[in-house]
């Protein structure tokens, strides 16, 4: 095992072409862990021209020759090109000692049904192999089945809460949103209510936006927490910069009534707009209302029109009935 992570950590540096050639010539002398670097080198293009088509080839002799890396890296290849032999190369790596990442794929592919008959209980069994493996990954899918009752696994909260707890101490940021969201909804335990800001905290700190909303919003509205807007709206400003329709348009409400800041309906028109174009239809319906009084920018019925008739098409009946009033 350390002549292959040795071999494997030289694809990280630069080579030179004497270099190359000696990897060339050991794994033409049967150093099969050599032909899976190679391999490495030729997939990303890595001091050479890239070529799958070698890649594949050099993958393919250090798999057949037991070098279970060299079967996950096919597997991986053939994902989308020929999912049954992924499946196969996935299958080889994983039932030998390199279940980490194998079986995670693996379980992956007979929970959606790619390249092998969907068997959710074969899903099961495969992640459950590499999260013991230490993949929180599949810590992560298993905490996904186990919440949710799924093709006959039955719902387990106290081991979806155990895996999900794996995954999210890994720096899976979904499962420390899903560990707040079923604390936060009861499933995780009446006692537990302490825990939900600090999974909502810790899943906005791995990247997860919706983690940064639902801090912002307990912020708001003083949810388990001591209220506090300016919190909120830095909160929400981070969701927002990332695209979270609800955080932006929950900040034009904060700019627009002053809350936490100073009032600004022009920074109120910035953030609705921001929010509406990315189908919010709350932040739509606020931006008609807006054109439509006149309200930082310039009253225009037709603008108001349009917004009007975005929150209509996004969802929100009142938006229909303002559109239908200026259709008129």
């Amino acid at each position: 095992m350390k002549k292959i992570l040795l071999a494997l950590m030289m694809i990280v540096i630069e080579l030179s072409a004497s270099e190359i050639s000696e990897m060339k010539e050991n794994c033409q002398q049967g150093h099969m862990t050599y032909c899976t670097s190679l391999g490495l080198l030729y997939r990303d293009g890595i001091n050479m021209k890239q070529d799958t088509s070698k890649a594949i080839e050099l993958f393919s002799k250090a798999c057949d020759n037991d070098v279970l890396s060299s079967c996950y890296y096919l597997g991986s290849m053939y994902i989308k090109v020929d999912p049954s032999k992924s499946v196969k190369y996935f299958t080889k790596a994983c039932e030998g000692d390199y279940a980490l990442m194998a079986c995670s794929d693996l379980g992956f592919a007979y929970a959606k049904g790619n390249g092998v008959k969907k068997d959710i209980f074969k899903a099961v069994k495969y992640y459950t192999r590499s999260c013991d493996a230490g993949d929180i990954v599949g810590c992560n899918h298993l905490g996904a089945i186990y919440e949710n009752s799924t093709n006959g696994v039955a719902v387990d909260y106290t081991k979806a809460i155990k895996y999900y707890t794996m995954a999210c101490k890994g720096g899976i940021a979904r499962s420390c949103r899903n560990l707040g969201m079923m604390f936060d909804s009861g499933e995780g335990g009446e006692d537990d209510k302490s825990k939900i800001m600090q999974y909502y905290t810790k899943g906005c700190s791995s990247g997860d936006m919706v983690s940064c909303h639902n801090v912002g919003h307990r912020y708001d509205m003083g949810q388990g927490v001591e209220q506090d807007y300016k919190k909120a709206i830095k909160y929400y400003t981070k969701a927002c910069d990332y695209g979270r329709a609800a955080s932006c348009r929950n900040l034009g409400i904060m700019y627009y009534i002053g809350q936490g800041v100073k009032e600004d309906q022009f920074k109120s028109v910035e953030f609705y707009t921001k929010a509406c174009n990315a189908k919010d239809s709350k932040a739509c319906y606020s931006l008609g209302n807006m054109y439509y009084e006149g309200e930082a920018v310039r009253a225009n019925y037709s603008e108001a029109k349009e917004f009007f008739g975005k929150a209509c098409d996004y969802g929100l009946a009142l938006g229909c009935k303002e559109y239908a009033k200026l259709y008129k």
